[in-house]
């Protein structure tokens, strides 16, 4: 939801009208952000949309990525992902029997 609301900032949009970039197609979340609800607080003024994605790694660690294609009709579409990178806890197999 922390990108969507970035991506949804006046900004942005007149950006997007102005540069000829279609909808901002993939709006997926951290891994576990709807599990655990964490919330990303604070006001950001004045950033790059870069930076305000890179201010909700602090909440949920792991990186972002995007996709900037040209569409049919010379448009551009650009997608936005997050990616979790919190260690896996390391798993545990049986021990062999004793001999």
């Amino acid at each position: 939801m922390a990108l969507q609301a970035i991506l949804l900032t006046p900004e942005v949009q007149a950006f997007k009208s102005a540069h000829n970039v279609g909808p901002f197609s993939s709006f997926r979340l951290p891994g576990d952000a709807a599990a655990n609800r964490r919330h990303v607080f604070g006001e950001l003024n004045d950033v790059t949309v870069s930076e305000a994605l890179d201010y909700v790694l602090q909440t949920f660690p792991g990186y972002w990525v995007y996709g900037n294609c040209t569409n049919e009709d010379g448009g551009r579409e650009v997608y936005f992902w997050f990616i979790n990178n919190v260690p896996q806890t390391s798993a545990t197999f049986p021990m062999a029997p004793a001999k």
